[in-house]
């Protein structure tokens, strides 16, 4: 029997916590019997709670509460009133809070509700891939006895781990690490994460060599409010772009280069500056230059717009291109580059009158004299899709995103043209497990996937290989298990 569709973000969560259980009831029955149990009322009020206001509990039983390491947004979030970026309610000011409207928190702290109900406190989550040229790597949060982590592992051409999972970082106490950004070379990567403490959020780098192994220190990105750094390869060196929030609250994205070594190349520079923004943005290099897509919100009427900036090698910023207007709040940008144009997909964040929680991603191709292919809709609002994650593959695209329905909570691939137009049916990566948060790269070959996964085992990164055809390759590995 299907169940009816959620009317709420309660209802949203409760369906999760519904369909685990129904795919798992040996260890559902089996967490209960040893007491850790959560009624699935009580979690669903916990993790809806903390989707409205993630710094304020709920009242629910002591097992099922969450510490105050965990009541931090996952992605970045919006203030209610001034709707500049945050990921805390302290992050706002007086009189504010910090809303995540993507349904990602949510999501997350569900599953870890549900793990813990399984007597599991060990959780791996918000996976990012990349690839080497000979291998695969993965870096994700690890969030095991209230403490985070950032950590790493690689996996071969042929899909199984190579070696031990390596712990990068550390959250001291109650800072959260979360956001992890992956960039692959020759010789080593290069991994960008957020930290937020008491003392204020700030976006770090940690350049790791063949064996995964940290070389140097970690070191800021700049002083201040930065968040959400995202790290390419450009065949020469890394770039990294990130959030900047000034002490005006103006909102800027700050572009840096980073040499194999490690070391700053030139300064920092400011790529864009003066808008609002809730989601992650695009970040993709061409050959011969970058390309950065966002959203900007309006706090006035809730308008969005989606707009592009092409930044030179040099980190020199071209005129900031203006996509379209939108009637409603849009949420995170995925881009990539398919040697004609960039391909951006992003969130349309449609909420029906009742706060049914749906949205629906919008597809436009985009150069950085104007639009290549206008906008049109890859999905039709009539269920929960976010955290796009494209790749290319020569002129075509291939896209994984998390979809949220009345038959649960699932990892799903598309094949687009060019022109964004879907090709063929959309293959559903996750099989009576609960599936979310993907990672898509492309090796030139085939396409290697990463993801989040609750079944009976507990919360934990997934790993799957697919052809161009987005045909599974063998079978997929756990990539956060320890060895």
């Amino acid at each position: 029997m299907r169940s009816r569709r959620p009317d709420s973000v309660l209802g949203l969560l409760g369906l999760l916590l519904r369909t685990w259980r129904a795919a798992n009831p040996r260890a559902f029955q089996r967490a209960a019997l040893l007491g850790g149990g959560v009624a699935l009322s009580g979690a669903a009020a916990l993790v809806a709670g903390l989707s409205a206001r993630p710094c304020v509990a709920p009242r629910v039983e002591a097992r099922a509460s969450a510490p105050a390491s965990r009541l931090v947004s996952l992605v970045p979030a919006r203030c209610e009133v001034s709707a500049r970026m945050c990921f805390r309610d302290s992050d706002c000011g007086g009189h504010d809070r910090c809303v995540d409207a993507s349904g990602v928190t949510a999501i997350v702290h569900g599953l870890m509700a549900q793990a813990r109900a399984n007597g599991d406190d060990d959780a791996s989550f918000l996976a990012t891939v990349a690839w080497s040229g000979s291998r695969y790597g993965v870096a994700w949060v690890g969030l095991k006895d209230e403490r985070f982590s950032i950590n790493f592992a690689q996996v071969s051409a042929e899909g199984a781990r190579v070696g031990g999972v390596v712990r990068v970082a550390q959250g001291a106490g109650t800072n959260a690490l979360i956001l992890p950004s992956l960039a692959a070379s020759p010789s080593g990567w290069a991994l960008g994460w957020t930290e937020v403490s008491e003392d204020g959020v700030g976006a770090h780098f940690q350049r790791l060599n063949a064996n995964g192994q940290a070389e140097g220190r970690a070191e800021a990105l700049e002083s201040g409010f930065n968040a959400a750094p995202r790290l390419v390869w450009n065949g020469r060196e890394y770039a990294a772009a990130w959030y900047n929030v000034g002490v005006t609250s103006q909102m800027s994205l700050h572009f840096a280069r980073i040499g194999a070594d490690g070391k700053r190349v030139g300064r920092t520079s400011t790529a864009a500056r003066g808008f609002l923004t809730a989601g992650a943005f695009g970040f993709a290099f061409t050959g011969d230059a970058y390309g950065l897509g966002w959203t900007n919100t309006d706090p006035r009427d809730e308008r969005s717009e989606t707009l592009f900036v092409r930044v030179g090698a040099g980190g020199e910023a071209g005129n900031v291109l203006r996509v379209g207007p939108n009637a409603t709040p849009n949420l995170s940008l995925a881009l990539a580059w398919n040697g004609r144009h960039f391909g951006a997909v992003w969130e349309d964040n449609l909420n029906a009158e009742d706060d049914t929680p749906t949205s629906r991603l919008i597809f436009a191709g985009l150069t950085p004299s104007g639009v290549a292919v206008p906008r049109r809709a890859l999905s039709d609002g009539r269920r929960l899709v976010i955290g796009p994650s494209l790749a290319a593959q020569g002129e075509r695209f291939s896209l994984a995103s998390t979809v949220v329905s009345n038959d649960g909570i699932d990892v799903e691939l598309q094949g687009l043209s060019a022109q964004g137009a879907p090709e063929g049916q959309p293959v559903r990566v996750t099989q009576g497990e609960v599936g979310a948060l993907p990672s898509l790269v492309f090796t030139g070959r085939e396409y290697g996937l990463a993801y989040t996964q609750l079944d009976a085992q507990g919360i934990s990164i997934q790993f799957a290989r697919y052809d161009t055809s987005l045909r599974r390759i063998g079978r997929g590995a756990v990539i956060s298990a320890a060895p």
